[in-house]
């Protein structure tokens, strides 16, 4: 399922402009980062488990500038935050192994963040986390 969403920040012209993402660095890195911005870090949890699985995605925005993360912040919702009765949709991709695997994004919300300001030796860091639940199924 993460390879899903994963495919589709990185995809996105609009939000890798946002992030002065390059083609060596996508600025979307996995659990922490000592990037302060402006970039993005996910972690995933599960939920429940079964045939239909519920995981939650963390996002954590880092910038300097409070303005530029909530733009950042506004187009995650764009991508990640369905509204109801939206279609779902598929994602085909090759495993580990590579097996050709597929999954489907049944529901996609946001339920819930923060934020936190600290800083790094003198610049001052903005942190948004934006918290999505994801109903999916894996789909052999």
């Amino acid at each position: 399922m993460i390879y899903a969403i994963l495919t589709r920040l990185r995809q996105d012209a609009p939000l890798q402009a946002l992030l002065g993402a390059t083609e060596d660095d996508t600025r979307v890195y996995p659990l922490e980062t000592g990037n302060f911005g402006p970039c993005l870090t996910y972690t995933v949890s599960q939920v429940s488990g079964g045939v239909v699985k519920t995981s939650r995605i963390e996002t954590r925005i880092y910038d300097t500038d409070y303005d530029h993360a909530l733009c950042v912040a506004a187009r995650l919702d764009q991508l990640l935050d369905m509204d109801e009765g939206d279609p779902g949709w598929f994602f085909d991709y090759e495993d580990d192994v590579g097996a050709s695997r597929r999954v489907e994004i049944m529901t996609l919300g946001q339920n819930g963040g923060g934020e936190l300001l600290f800083t790094a030796g003198e610049q001052t860091i903005y942190q948004k986390t934006l918290y999505y639940y994801v109903k999916w199924r894996q789909i052999k």
